[in-house]
């Protein structure tokens, strides 16, 4: 009993000076992140349809990887204006391949 209680001690110490959780970093800028959108878009137009549609179609996306059953991040609205992010991420079963239908094809 002695030693938890112990450690919950040196928890605590830590904590006051802040050595265990760090303390709340300032935002930061999407800058860098909306400088990749027109890399991307001539990944996406050299590997064909439907993504070289999708870079077309102006969408924008700050990720897009066709290796095995492909990785993509696109972004709605102004990322380098926003306040909030929201991250979505699909189920089981989902490829880039069935990236536009969403959910149950829909």
């Amino acid at each position: 009993m002695r030693r938890r209680g112990a450690s919950r001690v040196a928890v605590a110490a830590l904590l006051g000076v802040n050595l265990v959780l760090p303390t709340r970093s300032e935002p930061t800028t999407a800058t860098g992140f909306v400088e990749a959108y027109p890399v991307v878009a001539a990944a996406m137009r050299a590997a064909g349809p439907p993504y070289a549609d999708w870079a077309a179609d102006g969408r924008r996306f700050l990720l897009f990887d066709r290796r095995g059953d492909g990785r993509a991040v696109e972004v709605l609205g102004d990322l380098a204006g926003a306040d909030r992010i929201a991250v979505l991420v699909p189920g089981v079963g989902s490829t880039l391949a069935d990236f536009d239908r969403g959910l149950g094809g829909v």
